[in-house]
């Protein structure tokens, strides 16, 4: 006796087709009610199908099994969309665990905003409906278009891969349940596209490519994607664990990165922002927009070896007690880009009042542009600590390295131009090129002799002159 395609699909482990179940893949009617019965019949270990094609829903789709797999037979654009036919509403609500999603698109109603102003749906909303934190579950080659949000998760422990979110309000929205952490959420290898863009409008005035709203979040992972157009890429707490590396961020619109204070005492933020690549290929007017790396209020984060190009605003700025960061080892090159329009306002780095204990070193800051920044690092916050940062031809400015006359700084806050070479001999040098203001200290002090020598001519090797002898 053959089987026919309903009770074939009742195998344990066998593939259900939305069209078994009498989903219309062209389009033209709503198929909210066939795919969510098809959905009712996958079984825990099971996989629901959807052949090319489009299909209306104008109601949420729920998911309330355990370990299937949601996917379309043909990935990203031309093969598998979902199509919001009403306002407001979820594509597919979450509620079990152990969900995993390829190979589909989805797509919310408002189909002429262009920049994902005034989207009002949501394309994965991940909420376990026994009200337990663990999602386990994920989003790989899908494609995320006119939404509100794309991926949506409550809880923790969700992976989003190599997806594309574009037209929307926000791509990734995260945050804990309850007091629960937030934690085990990785964004890797997505793209993101036109989050806001250059739109005015106030419904994206905040669009942001990943964002976490939660205290506690921590062991996390933003790495490997490329944005370009968004209003901000990332906003939320850095906890510790959690990385936010090697991200190319281009044309953002208003921060690339923002990282905010925990908020949770019981939360030490210890997170790094690393190797990323922020700020934009020219300095045309058009794409110019917002800050680096904008650090308000985070406590003991690692910024280290982040490339920014042609930034409006500060390249990276500590402020509202901002404290114990580390900003080390960054190339920035070319902020205040803007300055005929905004005058010669941000700087390199700044430092706000209340912003103190943060360890800034080796770090490169560079204008080249005519007209300038205001200063390489600007600081206001009291008791930080500066090793070896160089600012080269910070045009426009007056000071290289501005310290507030009312505040204590540690280290050394000189740049190439100031900073003297210093060496240790046992007498003033006779050979090699030396720069005016370099000093040799003498490695065998003695009463009466003097304890080192400055050049007062640059040459080679200069002219020297010995310093008051000791008594």
């Amino acid at each position: 006796m053959s089987l026919t395609k309903v009770s074939f699909s009742m195998i344990d482990g066998a593939s259900i087709n939305v069209l078994d179940y009498g989903a219309d893949a062209t389009g033209a009617t709503n198929s909210a009610t066939a795919i969510q019965a098809a959905l009712n019949a996958v079984p825990s270990g099971g996989e629901l199908v959807f052949p090319a094609g489009t299909y209306l829903i104008n109601s949420q789709l729920t998911v309330s099994v355990n370990s299937i797999r949601i996917r379309g037979e043909v990935p990203y654009l031309g093969g598998t969309k979902i199509q919001a036919n009403a306002a407001s509403i979820n594509l597919f609500k979450v509620e079990s665990y152990g969900v995993f999603f390829q190979n589909l698109t989805l797509n919310g109603f408002e189909t002429s905003s262009v920049y994902g102003e005034n989207t009002t749906c949501k394309g994965i909303v991940f909420q376990r409906g026994n009200n337990t934190k663990d999602i386990d579950s994920q989003v790989q080659n899908c494609f995320f278009d006119q939404l509100e949000t794309g991926v949506y998760g409550i809880g923790a422990n969700l992976e989003v891969l190599n997806s594309t979110f574009q037209r929307s309000v926000h791509g990734c929205y995260f945050e804990r349940l309850a007091a629960t952490e937030c934690r085990g959420f990785v964004v890797n290898g997505n793209r993101f596209h036109i989050i806001g863009g250059v739109s005015t409008d106030s419904s994206v005035a905040n669009a942001t490519a990943v964002k976490f709203t939660s205290v506690a979040a921590f062991m996390n992972q933003v790495i490997n994607n490329y944005s370009d157009d968004a209003k901000f890429f990332f906003v939320g707490p850095c906890g510790h664990g959690t990385q936010i590396s090697n991200n190319l961020i281009h044309r953002n619109r208003n921060t690339a990165i923002k990282i905010l204070a925990s908020g949770d005492n019981s939360d030490r933020v210890s997170g790094g922002v690393v190797g990323n690549v922020i700020g934009n290929l020219t300095d045309t007017a058009a794409y110019i927009d917002g800050y680096g790396i904008y650090v308000d209020g985070a406590t003991g984060v690692l910024i280290a070896n982040n490339s920014l190009h042609y930034i409006r605003a500060h390249g990276i700025w500590l402020t509202n007690s901002a404290l114990k960061n580390q900003v080390v080892g960054n190339l920035i090159n070319c902020v205040n880009v803007l300055y005929a329009t905004d005058g010669a306002i941000y700087s390199g780095i700044k430092i706000d009042s209340g912003s103190t204990f943060n360890n800034v070193a080796n770090n490169y800051i560079q204008q080249n542009l005519a007209g300038g920044m205001q200063y390489g690092i600007n600081v206001y916050g009291d008791e930080n600590i500066f090793s070896n940062n160089d600012v080269y031809y910070a045009s426009g400015a007056t000071t290289f390295f501005n310290l507030d006359t009312t505040v204590v700084a540690y280290g050394s806050t000189e740049s190439r131009w100031y900073a003297p070479r210093q060496e240790f001999q046992n007498a003033a040098p006779s050979t090699g090129k030396w720069s005016r203001g370099d000093i040799v200290w003498n490695s065998l002090p003695t009463s009466g002799q003097p304890p080192g020598w400055v050049c007062v001519t640059t040459g080679s090797p200069g002219t020297w002159k010995a310093m008051a002898n000791l008594a």
